[in-house]
């Protein structure tokens, strides 16, 4: 089965208890915040939060905490430079506290430049946040 609306991956996931998921872009209000808020009420293994702040990571942290998620692990990247992307990536995988398996990633880091700009790495920012960032994780 494959989810064709939020709903539908909701159930999707929460059907999936005692797995790790991670979520891209995970500050409070986010997509990504909800999305974890709901997944953590069907007790996955662990939810893992990638962002660009760490405060931001935290509230939304301390959010999982209230309805019960015990294993929350955060990871700062920048989605604008693939060198932070692919730096996370890699303290992702070598930190012991993180399960073997991401299970299920959901990539909900984005931005919205109000002009046509360029990441340092040369691509335009709102395609390097959107989808190119997240070539490392495949």
């Amino acid at each position: 089965m494959i989810p064709t609306s939020i709903p539908n991956l909701i159930y999707y996931v929460l059907t999936l208890i005692r797995h790790t998921v991670a979520f891209t872009g995970a500050s409070p209000g986010s997509i990504a915040a909800a999305t974890a808020l709901a997944v953590a009420t069907g007790n996955p293994a662990q939810i893992i939060l990638i962002g660009r702040a760490q405060s931001k990571l935290d509230t939304v942290t301390a959010e999982l905490r209230e309805v019960g998620a015990t294993d929350v692990r955060t990871f700062v990247a920048d989605f604008e430079s693939l060198a932070s992307v692919r730096a996370c990536a890699e303290a992702i995988l070598a930190d012991p506290r993180v399960s073997d398996t991401i299970d299920i990633l959901v990539n909900s880091a984005h931005a919205a430049p109000r002009a046509y700009e360029k990441t340092d790495d040369g691509i335009e920012r709102m395609f390097a946040v959107g989808h190119v960032s997240f070539s490392p994780w495949f």
